[in-house]
Parts: structure tokens; sequence; C-alpha cells
């Protein structure tokens, strides 16, 4: 206690935390984005800290279940797999300094670090240990909310998603995108319907009050105002990870952002 941080983040990586429900494509978006990224010349690592993961589609440079498996936990301990990820992460809180010494450790000889974050969003983005490991390793960040195309199947889908992406950014304290995965199999157009809310929100209550019905309906035409007073409008990232369509895009939009680091308005 009371010693500074010889750690040096002049040089170091910037930081990308993908988050996302399960199933969004996280892992996926990790491999291939950090080869769409090694093409244009940068030093690109990955880190998983999901301790849940049976298989990753790339080899990461850090691996969290070094620490701690969630099959381990809950056969030592008797829990289910519910149980069993909650006191996974609750085991890796308990030895946040080494994780942050691995990563600080990769940032100083890379570019970019991409942390593919816990199967299940709210262990990483509303329990400790994302706001713990944010704050700790103390490097330019940026999250990455990723959302499966198919979750849209109505506009208040689309209000809800930003609320989520909202809560995130203000529990981490840093600025989160919004990223449409999958966007190959959607069934409605979900760039036209987010990029009403943003630039069009009377058009988008309009649309609401016409195809919407129920409590939901009227809660999501509610929370249009209070969102976007504090969202401001930003450019709709639509790709699908799996084929590398809208890289260029995302890539753009995290370059931008990185450069105005720190504004939250």
């Amino acid at each position: 206690m009371g010693e500074e941080s010889s750690f040096n983040t002049a040089s170091a990586a910037q930081v990308v935390y993908i988050m996302g429900f399960a199933g969004a494509g996280k892992s996926t978006l990790a491999k291939e984005f950090s080869e769409f990224l090694r093409d244009l010349g940068y030093r690109v690592v990955i880190a998983n800290l999901d301790p849940g993961a049976e298989t990753l589609p790339y080899k990461p440079d850090y691996d969290v279940r070094s620490i701690v498996r969630l099959a381990d936990i809950m056969r030592r301990e008797s829990l289910g797999p519910n149980g069993g990820l909650i006191r996974a992460t609750e085991i890796i809180v308990e030895r946040i300094s080494e994780v942050i010494d691995y990563l600080q450790r990769l940032a100083r000889l890379n570019d970019w670090l991409l942390v593919d974050t816990t199967g299940q969003l709210e262990l990483f983005a509303f329990r400790e240990l994302g706001e713990r490991i944010v704050t700790m390793l103390e490097l330019p960040s940026v999250g990455v909310y990723l959302v499966d195309a198919s979750m849209f199947s109505k506009p208040s889908d689309v209000v809800m998603t930003q609320l989520i992406s909202l809560a995130i950014q203000y529990r981490l304290g840093i600025n989160v995108i919004t990223i449409v995965n999958k966007i190959d199999s959607e069934r409605i157009p979900v760039r036209v319907l987010m990029e009403e809310f943003f630039f069009k929100p009377e058009d988008f209550k309009q649309r609401i009050s016409g195809s919407d019905l129920g409590v939901l309906a009227d809660l999501a035409y509610d929370l249009i105002d209070s969102i976007t007073r504090y969202l401001p409008p930003t450019r709709v990232i639509t790709i699908s990870a799996l084929k590398r369509t809208g890289f260029d895009d995302l890539y753009s939009i995290l370059h931008e952002t990185f450069c105005t680091c720190g504004d939250m308005t």
C-alpha cells in the first residue's frame, strides 16, 4: 500500500473488452478481429476471462482457466453451473493481482489487447470482476457490447439494448460501443431501427406506438428521451464476425473512440 505503480502506460496496448450475452459471438469476434488487426501490421494478444469456456477458437495469450475452471469448482464445491460460475469469478477476484500482472506484461509488448470476457455478461459487467480489472489495469480501454442480431424482433428491443449498453458504460467507467453481430442472419433491418433511434427519436417513438404493445412498449417509449440524453448519437456498426464483414467500420469506430477516450458525453 502507498507504493506507486511502475507500469508505464505510454507505450502499452489499447484494450478492447468484448462483452455480451451467451451466444453473441464474443470468442469468434476475438479470434477473427485479432487476425484482421494482425493483417494491418499490429501486434495483438487475446486474454480469455471465461472460466467456463470448454473450447476456444483461438489460442489465448492469457487464460484465466489457469487459475480456475468451472468444471473443477463445480465438482470440488458441489455447485451447479450458475453457482459455480459465481464462485469461479470470486476466486479470480481473490487472485486479481496475478491476472493484472500478466495482462500488464502482455500490454507492454503489444499494440492491442482483446479481452474475451465471461460467457454471462453480468458476471463481468455488473459484478466486482469487471470493475476491478478495468480500474487496476490502467490502460486506454473501450468496451464492445456485442449483440446477436436475432435478439431484435421489435423496436422496443433496440431501446432495451441501448439501456444495457449505457448501464455497462457507467458501471465500468469506459466508453462502450454497441455492435450488432450475425447481421447475415437478421430478420429485420436492425441498422435502420438503430439509426432511427439515434438520429430520429421522434420517428422512432411513433414506430413503437404503432407496432409494440404492452407495458414493455410503454416503458421503452418513456425511456427513449432519458437514454438519448446520456448516450450521444453514434454510427451504427453491424458485423458478421464469422465472415469478417463490417470489420473496417469496427476498426474505424474503435480508433475514433480511443482518440476521444475519457469523454463520456
